[in-house]
C-alpha cells in the first residue's frame, strides 16, 4: 500500500456515512460506517458481490445509477 493510499484509506475511515470502492461487481474496500450500516464485521462486506446487500429493484436503480456516473472502472 502507498503512502497516498493509506492516507486515503484512513480520511475515508473517519467519514461518518458508508463508503465503499467498487471493483466490477464486487465490493474491494468498505468503511467501517458502511459495515455498521449493513451489520457487517470488519472486513465482512469486501469481496462480497455489491447486489447482495439490496433487493432486486433497489440494486436495479443502484446499478443503473453508479453505471451512468462511474468515472472509470
Amino acid at each position: 500500500m502507498t503512502l497516498d493510499f493509506a492516507l486515503l484509506r484512513g480520511a475515508i475511515e473517519e467519514i461518518p456515512f458508508g463508503v465503499a470502492t467498487i471493483r466490477g461487481d464486487d465490493i474491494t474496500y468498505a468503511n467501517a460506517a458502511l459495515e455498521r450500516t449493513f451489520g457487517a464485521p470488519p472486513g465482512g462486506l469486501e469481496q462480497k458481490q455489491l447486489a447482495s446487500l439490496f433487493d432486486d429493484a433497489q440494486f436495479t436503480e443502484i446499478d443503473r445509477a453508479l453505471r451512468e456516473a462511474r468515472a472509470f472502472d
